[in-house]
């Protein structure tokens, strides 16, 4: 393969990334009152209280059935989190 070929193929998902977060933090941060940005809060906010917060991710995993959908063999619980 020619470089430039690898390197339009390897740029477009990082511009088009780039270009995603920034629509959103513009969104998020300009156009919403600050009292309306609950409905699309910023993504580092995104980021750091659901990726990246491990208390909230292994409530997430419990909440996962171990079986596959339709071979249930117990009844699901409802699982309390913090």
């Amino acid at each position: 393969m020619r470089p430039r070929v690898v390197l339009v193929k390897a740029a477009t998902p990082l511009v088009s990334i780039g270009l995603t977060l920034a629509a959103w933090y513009a969104v998020s941060l300009v156009v919403l009152a600050p009292g309306r940005r609950l409905s699309l809060p910023p993504p580092h906010i995104v980021f750091t209280e659901s990726l990246a917060n491990s208390a909230k991710h292994s409530c997430l995993q419990r909440l996962v059935p171990d079986e596959p959908a339709g071979y249930r063999t117990v009844p699901r619980r409802r699982v309390a989190c913090e």
